[in-house]
């Protein structure tokens, strides 16, 4: 079913060009369109638009002992062998289980322990928790977690025997917003050693996620602006919550050691808000003060504040540009002053557009192609000089779909067009949840995927214990 529905939904380059191709000549057949075309004065190109596009060069992606510049299909092959670039390791910490997944369990941590090594990533043998066969696997989860808690406990993992959202939301409540420990759910069938190299695959990218939700770094790419920081931020509909919504903030703390890869360490807040009543939770007032503790937070690390700061906000539309325009970058610009009178950063506020409709077509030797990873449409079908598409992804089936950029506030910022698209471009090789490019920066699918958790299962703002960790992978 799922395939023969990609064939609709997911039409290839030249099928997708003959069919805008064949609605635009029905259009303009049409009598009763045309007459309507007519009395506004307007008229539809039968052709594509052509425009100039530019490709950025590849992005070399770099851990501890290897460097790869392939990067148009990923480099979830160097994953499995390289090491990572910081790692945390992990001592002290519990896997709880059902009894029936027992084997389950014993493979895990047998495996995690393997796999973990080669990475640089030291797992030493955890508690094992076996839970009571009787009783609601939320009260036996979460039960369990209230009886191992103690000093110097690391992570929680939870191995799920379904994926029964009110048992992860029990966990993770208890884990992110009472204890303030980072927690791992694996469904048991990911387990299945019938499987075979699937599991241990999964249990590789289990151990990536562990290694980043204590504080580590896995990989990184090549920034050369010097001291400075990137904001991510979004909101999301709270489920429990009939008007109210997650503003999710996440921002980089590391940004001035020489020989380091930039913009890899995280500072997380959120809030949940409603959306009828004005109050000291409106987004401007939340904006400031998250910014002014970023900006701290960026200090205590790195004993000064960034020259630089880029702010890529999702979750608006373009009705909404104008509230942006006089809420919330005068809230950044308070933060700033806030910090101290004379402190002037350079800084962009860009939104990020992930859904929009616009397509693109690489033409080639008379043939039509997604356009390769890295291009850049910032001429002809932009209104502003600060707009701009990038594609920062290959495509093997469908059409690719580009991501649309506004800076709607860079005045004072001392990079060009090329240089801002060249920067964008490289964070969306640092999601470390995908061996890949994404369609956004890293920080802005950060920012999404922490507002998700809250207003899906949280329900309420995370423990501060857990804000400079990406708790929420």
């Amino acid at each position: 079913m799922k395939r023969d529905l990609d064939a609709v939904t997911k039409l290839n380059v030249d099928m997708r060009i003959n069919r805008l191709k064949g609605l635009i000549n029905l259009v303009r057949q049409n009598k009763e369109a045309k007459e309507n075309l007519d009395q506004w004065q307007m008229s539809i190109n039968p052709d594509l638009v052509k425009c100039n596009a530019m490709v950025l060069k590849s992005e070399s992606i770099i851990l501890k002992n290897t460097e790869t510049s392939s990067t148009e299909r990923g480099w979830n092959n160097v994953i499995k062998d390289g090491v990572h670039i910081e790692s945390v390791p992990l001592k002290d910490w519990i896997l709880i289980f059902h009894p029936r997944d027992q084997n389950k369990a014993d493979f895990l941590m047998r495996e995690i322990v393997n796999i973990s090594r080669p990475m640089g990533f030291r797992v030493s043998i955890g508690q094992m928790y076996r839970l009571q066969d009787r009783g609601t696997n939320s009260f036996l989860f979460v039960n369990a977690i209230k009886e191992s808690m103690r000093n110097n406990l690391q992570m929680i993992v939870c191995i799920l025997p379904n994926n029964a959202k009110d048992t992860y939301d029990a966990i993770k409540k208890i884990c992110c917003v009472e204890t303030g420990i980072p927690s791992q759910c694996i469904t048991s069938n990911i387990l299945d050693q019938s499987k075979g190299g699937k599991a241990k695959s999964a249990i590789t990218k289990i151990a990536v996620q562990m290694n980043c939700k204590l504080g580590g770094v896995i990989w990184g790419v090549k920034i050369l602006t010097r001291n400075t920081m990137v904001v991510g931020i979004d909101s999301f509909k709270d489920s429990s919550k009939r008007n109210h919504s997650v503003f999710a903030f996440v921002s980089s703390t590391n940004g001035t050691d020489e020989n380091t890869y930039k913009c890899t360490k995280y500072f997380s807040r959120c809030i949940i808000k409603s959306n009828e009543k004005e109050d000291e939770k409106t987004p401007s007032v939340v904006l400031k003060n998250f910014m002014i503790d970023a900006l701290n937070a960026y200090f205590k690390k790195n004993n000064t504040y960034p020259d630089k700061i880029f702010i890529f906000r999702d979750g608006v539309s373009e009705g909404k540009f104008l509230y942006i325009n006089d809420c919330e970058i005068p809230s950044v610009r308070l933060a700033f002053s806030e910090i101290n009178p004379n402190y002037k950063p350079n800084y962009a506020f860009i939104i990020v557009n992930k859904r929009g409709n616009a397509r693109f077509f690489y033409k080639k030797d008379d043939h039509f192609q997604n356009p390769p990873a890295g291009t850049v449409v910032d001429k002809t079908v932009v209104k502003n000089d600060g707009e701009f598409y990038l594609i920062p992804q290959t495509a093997d089936r469908g059409t690719v779909a580009p991501s649309h950029f506004y800076i709607i506030d860079g005045k004072n910022m001392t990079l060009d067009l090329v240089k801002i698209q060249t920067f964008a471009y490289k964070l969306t090789h640092l999601y470390y949840n995908w061996p890949g490019q994404i369609r956004i920066p890293a920080i802005l699918q950060y920012a999404s995927k922490l507002a998700r958790l809250v207003g899906e299962s949280l329900h309420r703002p995370h423990s501060p214990s857990l804000d400079d960790k990406l708790f929420y992978l």
